[in-house]
């Protein structure tokens, strides 16, 4: 790609991963201890979904086994994910965005996924906002709906919502020239749909057309994208897709290895296709140079 090899980023720090093209750096550490290290002003794009502090996965209907039946797995155990308490959910936004502010680069945006719906997650929306105006100027709450029918209880859990922030002051880079991105994102939108984990898959993977779609919107070719709660490298796989350059930091071994076993993987097949530019919406444009319908009289 002609651009300097991710891992010059972190010179001194051995990745536990990296493509053969030194495009892609995968790090098994703790993110809050590894990601200070960064230069300023060194990413273009954070794409990440930290824990929540939910406490997911343990005691939430994700447990129950009538939701597994049709894999055979009715004994399920809960799986909690690492760092996932409510005083670490609030340490890790905080933290998300601090460093979003010292480590963008000019016109770089981060965006974070965060929890939607659901009686232990609205709350958690509103603090992590709150969070990110102490730092950085919010652009909007991208609502990502994943259709029917999610987790949870009594309300159940059909969609999440995406944090999208810059630097304070500064512009927004900014590649879509088709003027229809909504902030939602509808079921099937863009290929992204949602993914029901299997038992050796992360509990709250992501597509990688998720990151991909913020991806074509932000960056461009050779920029520099970080997730520093990678998972299993859904955001690394659509970096790579895309001929972006990216960083991604885990702290379980277990989700670092799936990341490097499905980077590996991708490497050695033809790439999928990446639009630069994402399809146009099905919507009408806002303004038309042709008057719409005649609405009826009220009555």
């Amino acid at each position: 790609m002609g651009e300097e090899k991710v891992t010059a980023l972190l010179e001194g720090v051995e990745p536990y991963f990296v493509t053969d093209d030194g495009s892609i750096a995968v790090y098994l550490a703790d993110s809050t201890e590894l990601v200070p290290k960064l230069p300023p002003r060194s990413v273009h794009f954070i794409f990440t979904d930290p824990p929540y502090g939910i406490n997911f996965h343990d005691g939430d209907l994700a447990t129950v086994k009538v939701v597994f039946e049709k894999t055979g797995d009715r004994c399920r155990d809960p799986r909690p994910i690492a760092n996932d308490d409510p005083e670490d959910g609030l340490r890790l936004a905080d933290f998300t965005f601090r460093e979003a502010k010292r480590i963008l680069v000019r016109g770089g945006a981060v965006a974070t996924c965060a929890p939607g719906g659901g009686d232990r997650c609205d709350f958690v929306l509103g603090e992590w906002h709150r969070i990110c105006v102490q730092y950085l100027d919010a652009i909007n709450v991208v609502v990502w709906d994943k259709g029917p029918i999610g987790l949870g209880w009594h309300y159940r859990r059909s969609w999440e919502g995406i944090i999208v922030a810059k630097r304070r002051g500064e512009p927004l880079n900014w590649y879509d020239e088709t003027d229809t991105i909504e902030n939602i994102i509808r079921p099937g939108q863009y290929g992204i749909s949602r993914i029901t984990p299997s038992p050796d898959e992360h509990l709250t993977e992501k597509p990688w057309q998720l990151a991909a779609h913020f991806l074509r919107l932000h960056t461009k070719p050779g920029d520099v994208v970080l997730d520093p709660f990678c998972g299993s490298g859904s955001t690394l796989l659509a970096a790579f897709y895309g001929r972006r350059r990216a960083i991604g930091i885990e702290i379980d071994p277990r989700w670092a290895k799936r990341t490097a076993d499905r980077l590996a993987l991708a490497q050695n097949q033809p790439r999928v296709p990446f639009e630069e530019r994402p399809r146009p919406s099905t919507q009408a444009p806002l303004f038309s140079a042709q008057p719409g319908p005649t609405p009826p009289p009220i009555k």
